[in-house]
């Protein structure tokens, strides 16, 4: 079992083998998914920059927390359709 310890600031450093499996790099963005009492800890790939232009505005005025919540999910789904 990989452990690490959380400190009083509720940091804690991601052991080497977790970083090694994930191919986790510094400036590397993590998605955290809870489910009940478990954590899902994936890497987030890609930028948001590269989904500019691909959502297309239900109504008008524009709901840009929307938009901004549907990229960023897609962007942790590791850059699927973000229609899904």
């Amino acid at each position: 079992m990989i452990q690490s310890r959380l400190t009083s600031k509720g940091q804690t450093t991601i052991p080497l083998a977790v970083r090694k499996a994930l191919e986790l790099g510094p400036h590397d963005r993590l998605v955290y998914e809870i489910e009940d009492d478990k954590v899902t800890i994936r890497p987030m790939k890609g930028n948001i920059f590269q989904y500019k232009g691909s959502i297309e505005p239900k109504q008008r005025p524009e709901d840009f927390q929307e938009i901004r919540r549907i990229t960023r999910d897609a962007v942790a789904r590791g850059g699927r359709n973000v229609s899904e």
